[in-house]
C-alpha cells in the first residue's frame, strides 16, 4: 500500500492515497498511542535527492507466445520505440522520445538484464506464460505469472529473540512463525488495441509477512485490479486528442500468521479521466499540449472480504466478539476526496541545436488546496550525440488520505477534523497543532549525455532542490510523556 501521495511536477498527477505503511510502520509498542501528520519545520529545509524516470523493458524468454509474426529473437532486438509502439512520456506526450523528456530517463535492454545475471525483473517474472497477437488494426498482449518464496525462519539471536510478541500467542518475536521474505505473488498483465480503442488491464495479489511486527496483524495481502480504456483521434493533420477512463480496485487485508485469522482490512476505489489536445507546427518546430485531469479516490470502503476493522490482538476473547468488534474498530472512515487538474506544454525547436520547453500544472483538492507547478528549461545539442538539459520546476505533496479519514481507535492516525482535542488536553509539547500545508519543492538540474554507440553512453546529472514544510508522523504515547493519555483523546483520536 502506497503510503504517501506521489510528488506531483508540472504534468504529474496529485494522488491520494491510504497511509496503511504509516500504520505498519510505526505501531503501538507500550501503552496507547497515537500518530498524526504534521509539517516539520516552517521555514523549510534543504535537501538533495535525484529525482529520474527509469523505464525497464523486460521480455520473458522462455515463455508461451503465440500469434507472433516474427521470431521471439527477432522482437528481443527491436528497440523500445518499435516495441508495441511504445514511447516515453509525460502526461502531455508532447514528446515520445527519451531523449526529449524533461526529467533522467533510463532505458535498460532485455540484453542488459541477461548481462546483470538475471537477477532483476527478468527473474522475478520466471514460470509464468504469454500470448502476443499484432496486425493493423487488432493487438494483444497478455502475461500470467505466480510465484511463491518460502523465506527464511527468522533466528534465535538479536533483536528477534529479545523483542517481545504482544500477540495472543505471546514469547518473542522469534516464536511468531514468521518466515524472512516470505511472500507469494499473483500478476496479470493485459493489453488490448482494436485500432485506436485500447483496453488495459492489470490485476496484482500478493501476500508477504510483516516480519518486524509485534501483534498479530502481521501478515499482509494486497490485491489491486485496474482497468484503462483509452482512445486516439487523429483529428485532423497535426491535431489530435488522447482521452482516458480507468478504474482502480485497492484491497488491503490484514491476517494473523499464528491465528491464521483476519485481523483487518480496508478497501479503496480510484476513478479518472483525461483528456489531452496535441497540436503540432502551430509554427514551424512547435508542439503544444493541453490537458485535464478529474480523479476521485473513495477511502474507508469494505475490502473483497466484507471488511473495513483492523485488531491487535487474535485472543479467543476478541475472536468470539469479532463481529462487534468489526464495528468498533474501524480501520478508516468513509471519506470521497477529488481532485481537478488542469495542465499545459509546449515545446518549440527552435534549430536543430536548441529546442526549448515549457510547461504549467494546476491542481485543486479539498484538503491541499490549489496549487500551481511550474517547470521550464531547455534541450542543447552542441556536437553529434550530445546533449546538455537545463530545467527548473516545481511540485508539491499533501498529506495521506488517513490525515482527513482517521484510523483506528486507541492506536491509529489522528485525522486533522481532531487536532483541536489534543491542543486542549495540553499535552507536553502538543499544545499548537495546525492544519498539515503541502510540502513544496523546488527543483534544478544540469544533465550531460554523450552516447558513443548503442551500447556505452556517459550520463551526468547536477541538482538542487529545495524542500519546504516537510511532512512527517509524530506519535504520542502516554509512556513516553510520563502521563496518561486523557480517554476523550483515546476515544475519539482517529
Amino acid at each position: 500500500m502506497t503510503a504517501s501521495p506521489q510528488r506531483t511536477g508540472s504534468h504529474y498527477v496529485a494522488r491520494m492515497c491510504r497511509a496503511h505503511s504509516l500504520d505498519v510502520a510505526v505501531q503501538r509498542l507500550y501503552g496507547t498511542k497515537m500518530s498524526i501528520i504534521v509539517n516539520m519545520n516552517s521555514i523549510g529545509f534543504q535537501t538533495v535527492a535525484r529525482i529520474s524516470l527509469a523505464l525497464v523493458l523486460y521480455n520473458y524468454s522462455s515463455g508461451l507466445w503465440a500469434g507472433c509474426d516474427a521470431p521471439f529473437d527477432d522482437l528481443l532486438k527491436l528497440p523500445l520505440e518499435q516495441l508495441l509502439d511504445t514511447g516515453v512520456s509525460v502526461a502531455s506526450k508532447v514528446s515520445t522520445d527519451p531523449d526529449k523528456q524533461p526529467a533522467s530517463v533510463t532505458v535498460v535492454s532485455h540484453q542488459q538484464l541477461q548481462l546483470s545475471g538475471a537477477r532483476t525483473l527478468n527473474e522475478a517474472w520466471q514460470g509464468g506464460m504469454e500470448y502476443a497477437f499484432n496486425d493493423e488494426s487488432h493487438e494483444a498482449y497478455v502475461h500470467v505469472n505466480e510465484s511463491n518464496y518460502a523465506g527464511q525462519a527468522l533466528r534465535y539471536e538479536g533483536w528477534a529473540e529479545n523483542r517481545a510478541f504482544l500477540g495472543a500467542s505471546g514469547g518473542v518475536v522469534a516464536d511468531a512463525s514468521h518466515r524472512l521474505k516470505r511472500s507469494d505473488n499473483l500478476s496479470v498483465l493485459g493489453h488490448f488495441r482494436y485500432h485506436q480503442l485500447n483496453l488495459d488491464v492489470l490485476h496484482t495479489d500478493q501476500t508477504r509477512d510483516l516480519y518486524n511486527f509485534y501483534v498479530d496483524r502481521d501478515q499482509l495481502e494486497q490485491a489491486v485490479t485496474y482497468f484503462g480504456l483509452s482512445h486516439h483521434w487523429d483529428i485532423h493533420p497535426g491535431i489530435a486528442l488522447d482521452t482516458k477512463a480507468d478504474v482502480t480496485v485497492d484491497d488491503y487485508t490484514l491476517h494473523s500468521v499464528m491465528q491464521n485469522a483476519i485481523s483487518g482490512g480496508t478497501r479503496e476505489n480510484h476513478y479518472g479521466l483525461q483528456a489531452v489536445l496535441r497540436l503540432k507546427e502551430l509554427w514551424r518546430g512547435n508542439t503544444l499540449a493541453l490537458g485535464s485531469e478529474f480523479h476521485s479516490y473513495d477511502l474507508g470502503e469494505n475490502n473483497g472480504y466484507g471488511d473495513n476493522f483492523i485488531v491487535n490482538v487474535m485472543s479467543p476473547q476478541n475472536i468470539a466478539q469479532l463481529d462487534a468488534l468489526k464495528q468498533s474498530n474501524t480501520f478508516v472512515y468513509p471519506n470521497n476526496i477529488n481532485v481537478y487538474s488542469l495542465f499545459l506544454e509546449d515545446n518549440y525547436e527552435i534549430n536543430q541545436r536548441l529546442t526549448l520547453f515549457g510547461g504549467l500544472r494546476y491542481d485543486q483538492h479539498k484538503n491541499w488546496g490549489q496549487n500551481l507547478s511550474p517547470r521550464l528549461g531547455f534541450f542543447y545539442y552542441p556536437w553529434q550525440d550530445g546533449q546538455f538539459r537545463v530545467s527548473y520546476s516545481q511540485g508539491f505533496r499533501g498529506a495521506v488520505g488517513l490525515n482527513y479519514s482517521g484510523g483506528f481507535r486507541h492506536d491509529g492516525l489522528l485525522r486533522e477534523a481532531n487536532f483541536d482535542k489534543v491542543s486542549s488536553a495540553n499535552l507536553p509539547g502538543y499544545d499548537n497543532f495546525q492544519a498539515t500545508q503541502p510540502e513544496k519543492m523546488e527543483a534544478m538540474e544540469l544533465a550531460f549525455n554523450q552516447r558513443f554507440n548503442s551500447h556505452w553512453q556517459w550520463e551526468n546529472v547536477l541538482f538542487y532542490n529545495q524542500v519546504k514544510n516537510i511532512i512527517g508522523v509524530a506519535s504520542i504515547r502516554g509512556n513516553d510523556l510520563g502521563i496518561v493519555v486523557p480517554q476523550s483523546i483515546i476515544e475519539t483520536c482517529c
